[in-house]
């Protein structure tokens, strides 16, 4: 009986999908812990706590990690358009165009709105600004985030997934 094996390219990008597409959910729970935890700092006008920049701190770390993993993923994906030519094919194929396109710049602007929430909550002096800042930051994350999260591949069963049998064989 002979073993066949995948390419070290196929595995190193189905490894990487798995984690990236499992990764998601943890991101989200630290993001709405730490959003939930901002609103009830800003309105109670609690102290920024250890607690609070330990989030802080996991939340974006976590975020900068599923970056490099999902540019990675980009990089290698079969799904990528390689040229101008197969770009413009992708544009008119919803599903290839959300992860050609809107997952990575969604994603991305999610990132910044992390960041600039983190380093304008850090540069506040008074706490419930600290929780303002910060919960205005996660707010928008989320919302970006949720706007870019390719639901069709997280709930099975669901439209749209570029893998699917129906869309490989509408190209």
């Amino acid at each position: 009986m002979r073993v066949v094996r995948a390419k070290p390219s196929l595995m190193a990008y189905s490894t990487a999908l798995l984690i990236h597409s499992s990764v998601r959910w943890i991101i989200l729970a630290i993001l709405l812990t730490a959003l939930i935890k901002s609103l009830a700092g800003w309105m109670k006008k609690l102290p920024f706590s250890g607690v609070d920049r330990v989030l802080q701190i996991a939340l974006t770390s976590w975020v900068d990690m599923e970056v490099l993993v999902g540019l990675f993923l980009y990089w290698m994906s079969p799904l990528t358009p390689k040229s101008g030519e197969q770009m413009s094919a992708a544009m008119k194929v919803p599903s290839l165009r959300f992860f050609a396109v809107e997952h990575q710049v969604l994603m991305i602007l999610a990132l910044i709105a992390l960041h600039v929430g983190s380093v304008l909550s850090r540069r506040a002096e008074i706490p419930p600004h600290k929780h303002r800042r910060w919960f205005a930051g996660l707010a928008l994350t989320l919302v970006l985030m949720v706007l870019g999260i390719p639901w069709s591949r997280a709930v099975p069963g669901m439209k749209g997934d570029p893998m699917s049998h129906s869309t490989l064989s509408s190209r």
